[in-house]
């Protein structure tokens, strides 16, 4: 009975083993692929566009949060007279 669940088991892992591998050379393609990509000056503008939508969102809640700490500060300044 062990050894069936242990063969099972490694039935298993081999086959997982063998997706890893192919996800594995599948993203060094992507990845090679990708660095041909970035010689072309549209898509390197594409993604300089993209990593700017990405960041801007977080810039504008931490601009929001200092906002609305200067205000409870002038809020408690008032309240301080």
């Amino acid at each position: 009975m062990i050894n069936i669940k242990r063969a099972i088991i490694d039935s298993k892992i081999e086959k997982l083993v063998k997706e890893y591998r192919k996800l594995k050379l599948e993203l060094e393609e992507y990845k090679s692929e990708l660095n041909i990509l970035k010689q072309d000056p549209q898509v390197k503008k594409y993604i300089e566009l993209t990593n700017i939508i990405d960041e801007t969102p977080k810039k504008l809640v931490e601009i929001s949060n200092e906002i609305a700490a200067l205000q409870y500060q002038k809020e408690d300044l008032i309240k301080a007279k």
